[in-house]
């Protein structure tokens, strides 16, 4: 039983708590700064319920866990009788994703957040280390790749990928989760099962449910205002960390108009949105709708399409290209692929392309596990080295006879 589940027994609060996640290790809390005893448990992104709810916190503080930076607190919590006895009455670990808070506090503070498309954790690397704060992982792009439709992603799918790339990247992650997979109540399972990979936002978009196809050629529906409304509000109250940031998505201005986006706006982030995103049509749009609407705003656009002080002086926070980076390396391949198949050479540089692709490894963070290795099954100890060289040259004498030594050692054997 897990730390947070035998602390919601004794303190009669919900428990969230899923399967450890995989590819996490343990995390080993100093003995000293929590209950006084060794306390290594199992990471589960669910174990993300706010430790304030347990009683007194102490932050222990962050942790590089497999790529990614969390908040590692204890918090008490009332034992499980009035004698105070238990033994698992007394505290529990919780873990905070620190790219949530980031994210979370540059959204508060106004700055302007870019996210570029990333569907897997290589691509995500490289944008934080060009200096991106945030990914995004589009399920159009994400429904591309699987060359379907989004409509036809399934939960489990966007789970998986953005699972995937939280755990071997510090940037913040905006999971796109579409009409949220069906009502309100898909829609609390949705927000519960990406909360729990560690993502940092989530977006919901306010289309009819189940998505239709069509909306890839500009064939769009709009559930109302009301019911999309009860599905933030749902959503809002799916979520167990409030820097887990809730982005309500409206189509309202190319469907219907600018004057319907900005009550649906308005609704939705009365509903508890933390952020409304809409995509105006004409600059006085761009320019009126922070003044209109009151709430962080964000919107999809390439990231060329203006500077960060242009974003800034019009009063917009969040800023998501879904498209560039696939266009691009589609590009890429069908010039590469299409040049081979015409002339029998794909025209790059041989040389270029394995210096490239040597920093692969770099890129991708093998470092860690390479110090793993040479610490562990990379290391030449050997307890009886004299027996080891003999049976060594045993096998290779073996291995190495020859079909007349076969022969010779056969006639010996019938001369006995």
């Amino acid at each position: 039983m897990c730390a947070a589940m035998r602390a919601s027994r004794s303190s009669r609060k919900p428990c969230a708590i899923g399967a450890p996640f995989p590819l996490f290790p343990r995390v080993s809390i100093p003995n000293s700064r929590c209950t006084g005893g060794s306390l290594s448990p199992h990471i589960s992104p669910r174990a993300t319920m706010i430790a304030e709810d347990f009683g007194s916190v102490r932050v222990l503080g962050t942790e590089s866990i497999a790529g990614t930076t969390v908040e590692v607190a204890c918090a008490r919590t009332e034992p499980k009788d009035r004698r105070g006895r238990g033994p698992w009455g007394d505290m529990r670990v919780s873990i905070r994703w620190m790219s949530r808070s980031r994210l979370r506090a540059a959204i508060d503070a106004g700055e302007v957040v870019f996210a570029p498309l990333a569907l897997d954790a290589l691509t995500a690397r490289i944008a934080a280390r060009a200096g991106f704060k945030a990914v995004y992982v589009s399920g159009g792009a994400l429904g591309y790749a699987h060359a379907v439709s989004e409509a036809l992603l399934t939960l489990d799918e966007l789970v998986s990928a953005t699972r995937h790339i939280v755990a071997r990247s510090d940037a913040a992650v905006i999971a796109d989760a579409g009409v949220g997979f069906g009502d309100a109540v898909h829609m609390t399972r949705t927000i519960t099962e990406l909360e729990a990979t560690g993502a940092a936002a989530v977006e919901i978009e306010d289309q009819v449910a189940p998505k239709r196809v069509s909306h890839h050629r500009g064939i769009e529906h709009l559930v109302s205002p009301e019911d999309m409304a009860a599905k933030v509000e749902y959503a809002v109250r799916a979520r167990h960390d409030p820097d887990f940031l809730i982005i309500a998505r409206t189509g309202a201005v190319k469907n219907e108009s600018f004057e319907e986006a900005v009550r649906r706006g308005n609704l939705y982030r009365e509903a508890g949105a933390d952020l409304v995103m809409l995509m105006p049509s004409t600059d006085e749009q761009w320019a009126t709708a922070p003044k209109r609407i009151q709430a962080p705003l964000a919107t999809i656009m390439s990231l060329d399409a203006k500077t960060a002080d242009a974003w800034r002086t019009l009063g917009w926070n969040l800023v998501i290209d879904p498209f560039t980076a696939q266009v691009v390396v589609v590009d890429a391949l069908r010039s590469v692929y299409d040049r081979f198949i015409a002339e029998g050479a794909t025209g790059t540089d041989p040389v270029a392309i394995r210096d490239g692709y040597r920093t692969l490894a770099e890129l991708a963070g093998l470092e860690p596990f390479y110090a793993i290795e040479d610490a562990t099954t990379e290391r030449r100890v050997d307890p009886r080295p004299d027996r080891r060289r003999w049976l060594s040259r045993f096998a290779h004498r073996r291995q190495t006879k020859s079909p007349s030594d076969k022969v010779s050692a056969d006639s010996k054997t019938d001369e006995r």
